[in-house]
């Protein structure tokens, strides 16, 4: 029983095959699978919709700064040529997420970054991203990340802090404009709902 896995598919429309999520027994999995899956299949319906409007730079590549067990890589990872995810913690969570990748067959596409995302700013700007996947806590995006994602053509913030995506967004309007929003409510008795944010650069 002390590994035993349950796995969730999610079918998106655009992809093949169904998004596999792998939990371990006892572990938090997702609140609302019928709210996840119809939020993937906003996420990629949208990311198609923006990489439209790009102009295309070589390969098509994509960031993820991630937050808690959510890895969105796994549902758009195969829209794009090469995805850099920076994970922050212990090892283990950098386990779970190759474990993810592996399920969804993207290890080979895929380089994972482990530390704190200012940290490692000087690593992204080695790569010239197209779209950045940002999974927001409490405290919001710090100055560093901020400014390094005002040159990332397209931004999809994710949070369900409304503190959080008021001051954020509103900075990141500086440099980007929003063109798509996504309300998600996977606790419909709860007040937080998850709001995802799709911005493009005004230039």
């Amino acid at each position: 029983i002390r590994d035993a896995f349950v796995t969730e598919y999610y079918h998106v429309d655009n992809l093949q095959p169904d998004i596999r999520l792998r939990f371990k027994d006892g572990f938090k999995a997702v609140a609302n699978p019928a709210v996840e899956r119809q939020k993937l299949n906003w996420m990629v319906r949208t990311a198609i919709k923006c990489l439209s409007l790009l102009p295309v730079r070589g390969r098509r590549k994509l960031l993820e700064i991630p937050c808690g067990t959510s890895l969105y890589t796994v549902a758009l990872g195969s829209l794009f040529d090469d995805s850099v995810c920076v994970v922050e913690g212990h090892k283990g969570k950098v386990a779970a997420a190759w474990g993810k990748l592996r399920l969804n067959s993207l290890e080979g596409k895929v380089k994972i970054v482990r530390g704190c995302p200012s940290s490692k700013i000087g690593v992204l700007r080695e790569h010239e991203f197209d779209m950045a996947v940002v999974a927001v806590e409490t405290s919001g995006i710090g100055d560093e990340v901020r400014s390094y994602l005002s040159t990332v053509p397209c931004i999809m913030y994710i949070s369900e802090y409304s503190a959080a995506v008021r001051r954020d967004i509103r900075l990141l309007s500086i440099s980007h404009r929003v063109v798509d929003l996504g309300l998600f409510d996977f606790l419909p008795f709860d007040e937080s709902i998850e709001c995802c944010v799709v911005m493009l650069r005004r230039d």
